[in-house]
């Protein structure tokens, strides 16, 4: 049992336990009357630990899908002839700038790169390829059963601008060292674009046709909205009527003690997004508002301070939540029984965890919304007092907040009626997917076949990917890159010194050849046993 049934029928035991006990010190005599009620906090807070106590014990020991030892026929020897493809990859500077603006050139001759390097893929009588908007792929692979929805399997061709002066290595001429794999595009996302051909070319390359028919679909321009790839991909799909079982696209990743008290690998899949409010004058921007004064000195203004609260972390609640199937999660993935307590009852323990895991940058974002100012204007010479200023503050909305509520937070910080609050644009947050849909197990099963010792959880993702185009053709919409990130490559993600292990791109590719292995088994629902907790 779990949620709000489960909340409910501890508090109605509690407090039928303490109107009984009350009716009895009140039939009681005075004398000893006060004796009995100072006890019954005694009494409640046993209780209450009991309770948390048993719920540890039974997820702790709930049935998970345990790892799967099966390769899938699995014997991949095309190494060094794999990890040359890749790296040839990643020297193509497919940069997208701003919207409109992608190195295309560039992105054609990726494209070419695609087909010298996959030619049973571009030979086959079952696959198809459109180029959609002169620039974006889709892929096509017809299965041997048609009564079975397609998936779609997806990746981005384009990358973020890199800085050459701050990288160890030229981010576009890609180098092998220390067995990493180091350039632009490594892990974002151009190991997934290589991952899957290579998978479906090797599966060719043993005469394997696919059961279940599944589109592969790579947009050029995701860095800078996907308007015009997968957008436009999307269109294209939707004028052919197609639904699709399931969409599986990158986003969180297995990660390595991210997490406070987790001990094991932990594989972070997101099954939906955060709001955001992207500006696409700015790569990282996701909410912006402008402050107008339109009758007075910014020297009159209360903006300073208003920004300066904004900034201030303290001033935004915590709004955590976390799923049934992630506290299950946890407690499986960490060793030390106090964390397993904790994370079996986040029912009781949300607020607090939240406020450990707000002290570390990359878990803050996940349990509340995140708030910075990257830019303010104001002047416009320094001996000329200015009329007039703006500032744009970058919001990630938490899941469990509104943007209304949002806006009616910063008006209270701000407190200036003169100032005047635009939205430059919107979008709420993506819809949960179905974690009883075929997909669901299928994912977790191929995670598990790779990286053993692993336990998958869901995350929230803060940032958008080509997949806010493609929810409009399933309900369920993963996000999952099967690449492996500890806390100290956090920070490569779009910044400096990108790179992948080469044992962990060759996990790329076993992941999507199992993955489409395993998709032609979805043929009946299920629900996995840990869901009744």
């Amino acid at each position: 049992m779990e949620g709000p049934a489960m909340y409910r029928s501890t508090y109605n035991l509690l407090f039928s336990l303490l109107l009984t006990y009350y009716a009895h010190v009140s039939a009681m005599a005075s004398e000893i009357k006060m004796r009995y009620v100072i006890s019954v906090p005694i009494f409640l807070l046993l209780l209450l630990f009991l309770i948390c106590l048993i719920r540890t014990i039974l997820v702790g020991s709930s049935k998970a899908v345990e790892s799967n030892e099966n390769t899938n026929g699995w014997q991949f020897n095309n190494h060094n002839e794999s990890i040359h493809r890749f790296m040839e990859a990643i020297n193509f500077e497919t940069v997208s700038w701003a919207p409109g603006y992608t190195n295309k050139s560039e992105i054609l001759k990726l494209h070419d790169h695609l087909v010298k390097s996959f030619p049973l893929i571009h030979n086959s009588s079952f696959i198809t390829k459109d180029i959609i908007n002169m620039y974006s792929l889709l892929y096509y692979v017809s299965g041997k059963n048609m009564t079975l929805l397609p998936y779609m399997l997806t990746a981005h061709l384009d990358v973020v601008p890199a800085n050459l002066a701050r990288w160890l290595h030229d981010p576009f001429n890609s180098v092998i060292h220390d067995e990493y794999v180091y350039g632009r595009g490594t892990i974002d996302d151009k190991h997934s674009v290589m991952g899957i051909m290579e998978a479906l070319e090797y599966l060719l390359s043993l005469s394997y046709r696919p059961k279940r028919s599944f589109y592969i679909a790579f947009g050029h321009d995701e860095e800078v909205s996907g308007k015009e790839g997968a957008k436009k991909i999307t269109e294209h799909l939707s004028n052919e009527n197609v639904t699709l079982e399931f969409v599986l696209d990158e986003g969180l990743m297995v990660t390595d003690r991210i997490l406070p008290g987790i001990s094991q690998p932990l594989a972070l899949y997101n099954w939906y997004h955060g709001k955001r409010l992207p500006d696409p004058q700015i790569e990282c921007g996701r909410c912006k508002w402008s402050f107008i004064d339109s009758s007075s000195r910014i020297g009159d203004w209360n903006i300073s301070k208003g920004l300066t609260q904004a900034r201030d972390p303290s001033t935004c609640k915590y709004v955590w939540s976390w799923t049934g199937k992630r506290h299950v999660s946890c407690n499986r993935a960490s060793r030390n029984f106090f964390y397993k307590f904790v994370y079996s009852n986040l029912w009781l323990f949300n607020p607090i965890v939240a406020i450990v895991m707000s002290r570390k940058p990359i878990d803050n974002a996940l349990v509340r919304t995140t708030t910075a100012i990257t830019l303010v204007q104001g002047g416009i010479k320094e001996n000329v007092i200015p009329t007039s200023a703006s500032a744009m503050i970058n919001h990630r909305v938490h899941p469990s907040q509104t943007i209304a509520q949002v806006i009616k937070f910063d008006k209270s910080v701000v407190r200036d009626e003169r100032v005047i609050f635009t939205i430059r644009d919107s979008e709420e947050a993506h819809p949960v997917s179905d974690k009883s849909a075929l997909a669901y197990e299928t994912l977790e099963k191929s995670i598990k076949q790779v990286f053993h010792n692993v336990v998958v959880a869901p995350g929230i993702l803060t940032g958008n990917t080509d997949s806010r185009w493609y929810k409009e053709l399933t309900k369920n919409v993963y996000r999952f890159s099967p690449s492996f990130l500890n806390s100290e490559d956090v920070k490569r993600f779009h910044g400096d010194d990108e790179r992948i292990l080469v044992e962990n791109y060759f996990q790329v590719i076993q992941f999507y050849h199992n993955l489409i292995k395993n998709a032609d088994e979805m043929e009946e629902p299920f629900r996995l046993p840990h869901d009744e907790l």
